[in-house]
């Protein structure tokens, strides 16, 4: 886990949970990818930073090499994939009214809800 110092992260250096989830439409909002949408991929909430697919897509050269229980080798190359961005760079894009949002946390039947903050609609993730 890398170290944060206090005065750069949220919550004082302690760790704050994302309102974002895997699945979730996104809009960039900052960087090289501006205007781009994608799919939040999966969240990284210790360095504040979630993975999108097909956005911010990296390099990694990758040597060839054998694997440790099978016969066959990973064979060697160049490989894309997407790297994280920060999570303040991206804004949620609601089902609704699919606009980039800003969102609210409000209580729906004894239970905390994400409401989209233009159109006012709750947003319900699509489980499964």
């Amino acid at each position: 886990m890398p170290r944060l110092r206090r005065d750069r992260a949220w919550a004082g250096g302690h760790t704050r949970a994302l309102d974002l989830r895997a699945g979730d439409p996104v809009l960039i909002t900052a960087g090289s990818d501006r205007g781009k949408r994608g799919v939040v991929v999966r969240t990284l909430p210790e360095e504040q930073r979630i993975v999108i697919g097909g956005v911010n897509i990296h390099k990694r050269h990758q040597r060839a090499g054998q694997r440790r229980g099978g016969t066959s080798a990973l064979q060697g190359g160049v490989v894309d994939f997407p790297a994280p961005i920060h999570y303040s760079n991206v804004r949620l894009v609601c089902p609704h009214c699919d606009r980039p949002t800003r969102v609210k946390k409000a209580l729906f039947d004894g239970r905390y809800g994400i409401v989209c903050r233009l159109c006012g609609e709750r947003y319900e993730r699509v489980t499964g």
